[in-house]
């Protein structure tokens, strides 16, 4: 009975994924908040039979919680995610696609600042020049905007950062890309003095990703072409 319940709460999860865009946010953040009470109510994250299944319902309610971050949102399943992953990074402290969705929760976590932190960035382009510019470009790294960015990025460069090691050779294109991703807008709301090296490890993850034969987005291509020379 267990096994049928759960198989089905899977169905249903793999549809509301499937229709998400189609569906109206507050009927699928409904859904959602059921989602997260009947798994739970199964058992099946107790059960290590059940691990590709665990991963797969956490790692689709993550996407969808985080996919609309404005009001109504639900808060309590991306919470719930993180708990869920972190339980099973507990049990299974070297499981590479664990740690891969711990760190895309901060990464995802971190993005309203990073928004707002990319459209103010570009308002002030060309505002102000020469030694002038250069002085008041480090101002806004002490801002809060940049401080609580930064306090959600390291989490998910650090969790990014083990799940690459713990898979090593073998690490997937979407563990690489993110870690590029998170070391890239880390490097970007961090100071001058140690943003390089954030930045030359994130060349690394993509040129890894390349190498395993991922076809980067355009944009991660683009920094590879523009910044991967300079890189050991």
């Amino acid at each position: 009975m267990a096994q049928a319940r759960i198989l089905a709460l899977i169905e249903l999860l793999r549809s509301l994924d499937t229709h998400s865009a189609s569906t109206p946010l507050e009927a699928q953040h409904a859904h959602m908040r059921a989602l997260t009470t009947d798994l739970d109510a199964t058992g099946v994250f107790r059960d290590p039979a059940w691990a590709d299944y665990q991963v797969y319902a956490i790692d689709v309610l993550q996407r969808l919680a985080f996919r609309d971050a404005g009001p109504g949102s639900p808060a309590e399943v991306a919470h719930w995610c993180l708990n869920r992953w972190l339980a099973l990074a507990t049990a299974q402290p070297g499981n590479a696609r664990v740690l891969q969705g711990i760190g895309e929760w901060w990464l995802a976590r971190a993005q309203p600042w990073l928004t707002r932190i990319y459209s103010d960035s570009s308002e002030s382009d060309g505002t102000a020049g020469g030694t002038r510019r250069a002085q008041e470009s480090e101002l806004p790294l002490h801002s809060g905007d940049y401080v609580e960015a930064r306090g959600l990025l390291n989490p998910a460069v650090e969790y990014l950062r083990r799940g690459a090691e713990a898979a090593g050779p073998g690490a997937s294109g979407p563990l690489l890309i993110s870690a590029a991703r998170a070391h890239i807008d880390l490097g970007n709301v961090s100071h001058p003095r140690v943003n390089a090296e954030i930045f030359a490890q994130a060349v690394r993850y993509l040129r890894a990703a390349r190498q395993a034969g991922v076809v980067l987005p355009e944009h991660l291509q683009r920094y590879l072409d523009e910044y991967g020379s300079v890189v050991d």
